[in-house]
């Protein structure tokens, strides 16, 4: 059963807020993180709206309608009595795998692309090719946690990549390891092999949204797997690498690898 739009209301009133009181002050934002991901067709609903910033603006926004600060000093926002928790990440506290929203790329959603949702403004976020790299890393740390707290959240993490992954296939779009710009193409990298190898359901879509030389890099993270990726290129470049959409091309390296 398709999922009921109306139970995003708090979060994109929440969401709507803050793009308009950060307009008002000229200051660039990027959505990111879960709810950023449901703007692309993600179904999770979550516990809070995660906001990369220009400046820190949280005591800026304290002074606009509906914001107060939680007991926990917490920034939230209340909408008809439900608290929405809002992380804003400014230049003094984000991590190494959280973008500059001033250098990165951004994709708008607009009301239109989201028939349904209670959105009455144009909503920018971080660029789906972008925002998967942002969580490989929580992932990982996630899934090699022993608390099962964490494991729910390697879940998450999880569902939300594979959001991202399909719909940068569907849009024939690959993942930009330089919208990272502060990290090492091959430090992010490096996250992928164990995505790859742990997820099956992952496969698929990595494939269709690396490089043929970044799979082959993934691949060859395991020694055996060397003939895996000499088959591999044999049998797809043979059919050339243009590629006639996402989904297809996608399919095409895909099948090399399960018909081994």
């Amino acid at each position: 059963m398709p999922l009921d739009q109306t139970q995003f209301n708090h979060l994109d009133a929440a969401a709507t807020s803050l793009t308009r009181a950060l307009h008002s002050e000229n200051i660039r934002y990027l959505f990111l993180g879960g709810y950023a991901t449901g703007l692309i067709g993600g179904n999770r609903i979550t516990e809070d709206v995660d906001i990369v910033t220009g400046i820190d603006c949280r005591e800026l926004l304290l002074k606009r309608p509906g914001f107060t600060r939680s007991t926990d000093g917490r920034l939230a926002y209340d909408y008809r009595g439900t608290k929405v928790y809002v992380d804003v990440m400014g230049p003094n506290n984000r991590t190494w795998h959280i973008p500059d929203p001033r250098a990165t790329q951004v994709y708008n959603v607009n009301p239109e692309d989201r028939p349904g949702r209670r959105l009455n403004t144009s909503m920018s976020i971080v660029h789906p090719s972008v925002l998967v790299l942002t969580k490989l890393k929580c992932w990982s740390t996630a899934e090699m946690a022993t608390r099962q707290a964490y494991h729910q959240r390697a879940r998450t993490d999880l569902q939300d990549i594979l959001t991202i992954l399909r719909w940068l296939e569907m849009n024939n779009l690959t993942i930009n390891f330089a919208g990272l710009s502060r990290v090492p193409k091959c430090e992010l990298l490096s996250f992928l092999p164990k995505l790859y190898w742990t997820q099956k359901e992952v496969r698929p879509h990595l494939a269709a949204t690396l490089t043929p030389e970044e799979l082959r890099d993934v691949l060859n993270t395991r020694l055996a797997d060397k003939e895996v990726w000499s088959l591999y290129s044999s049998r797809f470049r043979s059919g050339g690498s243009g590629g006639s959409g996402g989904s297809g091309r996608g399919s095409a390296k895909y099948e090399a690898l399960l018909s081994l």
